[in-house]
This record gives structure tokens, sequence and C-alpha cells, in this order.
């Protein structure tokens, strides 16, 4: 006796979970044929090239042709590369007003885009200022990389 009602009570579970999978799927059994899912799907592309961003070191300025070469590091493959930037009258500025108040070594960040001749052209140009690289002459330590007109204070170092 105790064995059919075993049996009888495994065989319920069983069906419970069965019909449970079915009632939870996610996919439909047998999906509908129609006009729209026998047309091969057509992507959706923009003419619109996408901004990339770039942060590197200036190695030179070209304000004759308007043009940035600006050392960076590629994350992707681990090496360090060199790419030059194109300067349209579309391009804004941070923390300068124009290409000529840029100087080698400046560290810039720079959101591009690359247009159909494959050449990147800026959008935006942002130069890095670092504390005390003011008319005082003094030399900034990496430490001190604050927004330009921002006062920071020195941090307490925690005691033991």
């Amino acid at each position: 006796m105790r064995t059919k009602i075993c049996l009888i009570l495994m065989s319920i579970i069983s069906f419970i979970f069965l019909a449970m999978s079915f009632i939870f799927a996610q996919e439909e059994l047998a999906p509908e044929k129609t006009e729209e899912t026998e047309k091969p799907k057509e992507t959706v592309t923009s003419n619109a090239p996408q901004i990339q961003w770039l942060w590197g070191e200036v190695v030179s300025v070209d304000a004759q042709n308007k043009a940035i070469s600006v050392k960076y590091f590629d994350y992707d493959n681990d090496i360090e590369k060199e790419m030059i930037i194109g300067i349209d009258d579309k391009t804004t500025y941070e923390n300068v007003k124009s290409i000529d108040e840029i100087k080698p070594q400046d560290s810039v960040s720079i959101d591009y885009i690359v247009n159909s001749e494959s050449k990147g052209i800026a959008k935006n140009i942002s130069v890095e200022k670092f504390e005390g690289s003011g008319a005082s002459g003094e030399e900034a330590t990496p430490g001190q990389l604050t927004p330009e007109g921002s006062n920071t204070e020195s941090v307490p170092q925690p005691t033991e």
C-alpha cells in the first residue's frame, strides 16, 4: 500500500514539473510564419560617425595645417601609439582659447570623429591644467592635477 501511494505521488510531482516547464517556457512551441518573419532583417546603420575619445600627451602642434600630433597608450594592444588629429572651425576648446595656446608636452583629452577619408577630426579638445603652472613658474607635480580655477587643500594623512 505504501509503495502505491509513493508511486502515485511521484507521478503527480513529475507531471507538475513537466507542466511547469511548458508554462514558463521562453519560446513559443510553434511560431506562426508571417511575411515579417520570412523577410531578412535589415540592419539600421546611420551615416553619422561615432565620436571616439583619446587622452595623451601632445608631441607637436602644426597651427598652419591645423593638426595636433598626440602620443597615447593603446590599451587594446598594450603599446604606445601616435595619432595626428585635425582641427576644423567647429572644434571647441576647454582651458585654452585656440590651437595657438596648445604646446608640446601638454596633456590633452580629445573627442574626435573619423571622417570618410579615415582622418581624425577633433570635436572637443580639453587641455589639462596643473596647479602651479601659471605665471609663478612653479613646477607642478602629477598629484596636483585640478580643474582650472579650483582650489584644493592638502588632505591630512591618517596617523597610526
